[in-house]
């Protein structure tokens, strides 16, 4: 598992941010969600996340990934933030 030190001076952690406040969206490239998928999914990626536009969002997001068993629950978790019920 990649350090959460080693995983804010990569140029990805840098660009997510970047990009996420220049366009004032979800800043998914909070360490804590993308450690949470990566340490819990390290095979997986989750181009949903990019639909996301609601700050807020993050904590609830960071939860789910918490508690999911599977990806698909990420995934889950993620449309229902996107597109509620």
């Amino acid at each position: 598992m990649i350090s959460i030190d080693a995983f804010k001076v990569s140029w990805l952690y840098k660009e997510g941010v970047e990009e996420g406040k220049a366009e004032g969206l979800l800043d998914v490239s909070d360490p804590r969600f993308v450690l949470t998928l990566a340490s819990k999914f390290p095979t997986e990626r989750f181009p949903e996340i990019d639909q996301v536009h609601q700050r807020e969002a993050l904590d609830s997001l960071l939860l789910a990934a918490l508690e999911a068993k599977t990806p698909d629950q990420v995934r889950a978790a993620i449309f229902a933030v996107v597109r509620p019920h």
